[in-house]
Formats: C-alpha cells, structure tokens, sequence
C-alpha cells in the first residue's frame, strides 16, 4: 500500500484487548518498513469488533477511571486542536471525518465555523446530532460535496482504521480547496511507549487499527496520494493515555504511576526528536497527482 513492495515478514503477535481476545500477526514491507495488519478481517466483519461500551469515541458517558481520564484528555486535545487549525487556516469550513460525539465540531461551531461530519456508529452521530447540535451523517457519500470547497478536513485518530485509505487519501484531494489543510492524527509506531510496551501497546488495537505508520512511512504513503506534509504537532496527552491503557493489558490493572512514569519517558525521547512521539498531528496540503 506504501511503496508497492511485495516481500514482507513477521513483525509482531498482537491480541485484541477490546472486545475478542483474539490473535492476529503485524507484518512489516522488507522494502520500505511500513507495518500493517494481515490477514485483516473481512471488511464486512470489521463491525463486531467495535462492539464495545469500552470504546470511548463512541460514548460521552461511563465513569470509570479510564473512561475519566479519557475524557478529560479529550477536552485539553479539543482545546488543542481548535488551536492548531485555527492558526494555520484561513478560511471556516470544516469535515470532521470520524467526529465521533461530536464533541470537536460543538467547539468549532461556537467559534463561528461551519461544520460538517462523518461518523458511522449510529449512536455516536444520534449524540452529535442531538446533544451537540452539530449535523453529522454516515457517510462521505451522504454530503454530495461539490469539489474544491472545503477548508479544513479533519481525521483525528481515523486513517488507521480506512481499509482502503490511500483511496481516501484521494478523494479528499478533490474536496479540498487548493490552500486547504488536512489534519490527520495517528499513533506512532515509532514511539518510546511502543518500544516499551510491545505486543501490549494499546495503540495497536487490533485489529481495529489496519496500518501502523511511522513519520518516515507515513510521509511515503502520503507523498504517492498527491500530499506533503507541512507541518508535524506532538499530541503530549497521549503518551499518557496510552501508557495507561497498555499497563492495563500487560498487567491487566491500571498502574497510574507506572503509565505516567513511561510517558514522561516517551515525551523526554520526543523532545529530543519530535518524531518520536506517541502520536503525531500530521498538517498535509495538497501536492500533484498521485502517482498509480
């Protein structure tokens, strides 16, 4: 899917911690080092997989310490982001793709922005729809979009989870406006807390999460769909957040401290090189046709 590479091998044995408990084999290119999921779930049997009131970005309520944590992370990152798109955009038009709840557009629209979303898990978008007053359907195919109109388009923590994402990749080339951005979030396979953690590393979630990018991957990947990169933004809260999740599969208990010592870790290895992070906030524009 990156370089078009045929030889792969064995990278790592991972389970889904969510929901089956099931194996499944992480493979990584020979050629270019890109890491993905194969074989992957049919298509048509992703869905069961995310049947799970554990899955956070389809719920605003639950109150256990995770589910605390994560939405309280949720509000700094929603601060964040609004920041971060703000300054780099001229222009108030923007698609949510995977908007979840909701919550990100609710600020965007109280800024004054006009807002748009896709999220297809039917109670995520009921809550946007009718708790966060902000207009979400269920697919991109549902908003007709007219090329060239779009400022902003927004995937945050989504791409991983698109079966055919260079596909995507495409499509949204055609919906953005020449001097748009795209935003694009993912978890960083090569982070410190990935190193630590292994085959425990939440930010696998497998088999939900199909690719696993590094900088160095991604930046190939995106470049042969017609993108560059403009800019990278650490995503510090998730070093966090993950650590926590990961100690929990390894050890099957939240160990606080332990989550929030690895992830002073992680952090202090991506100041040294901010590509190291656990996750990254990718800021791509428009580039040429892409190549295939």
């Amino acid at each position: 899917m990156v370089c078009n590479g045929e030889k792969t091998e064995a990278y790592l044995q991972c389970m889904d911690f969510l929901v089956t408990g099931e194996p499944f084999q992480l493979v990584k290119c020979c050629t270019c080092g890109f890491v993905f999921l194969n074989p992957r779930p049919e298509a048509s049997d992703l869905t069961r997989y995310y049947l799970s009131e554990d899955y956070h970005s389809h719920t605003s309520a639950g109150f256990s310490p995770i589910q605390l944590i994560y939405r309280l992370v949720r509000k700094m990152n929603i601060r964040h982001k609004f920041k971060i798109v703000n300054r780099a955009v001229w222009g108030n038009t923007i698609l949510d793709i995977g908007c979840g709840t909701g919550d990100l557009l609710a600020h965007f629209k109280r800024h004054r922005w006009k807002t748009f979303g896709v999220e297809p898990n039917e109670k995520a978008r009921n809550h946007a729809n009718e708790k966060n007053r902000v207009e979400v359907k269920y697919t991109l195919d549902d908003w007709n979009f007219q090329p060239d109109t779009l400022d902003v388009i927004t995937l945050w923590h989504v791409l991983e989870h698109i079966p055919d994402a260079r596909a995507l990749m495409i499509r949204l080339s055609h919906l953005l406006h020449d001097d748009g951005k795209l935003f694009i979030a993912l978890p960083n396979i090569a982070s410190e807390d990935a190193r630590i953690y292994k085959k425990h590393w939440a930010a696998y979630d497998l088999p939900r999460h199909l690719h696993h990018f590094s900088p160095s991957t991604f930046r190939l990947f995106v470049e042969n769909a017609g993108w560059k990169i403009s800019g990278i933004i650490p995503m510090k809260f998730d070093a966090y957040y993950i650590s926590l999740l990961s100690e929990k599969h390894q050890s099957g208990k939240s160990d606080f401290l332990r989550a929030i010592k690895n992830g002073l870790h992680s952090n202090r290895r991506g100041r040294r090189n901010d590509q190291n992070y656990s996750s990254l906030i990718y800021m791509l524009q428009k580039k040429t046709s892409p190549k295939g």
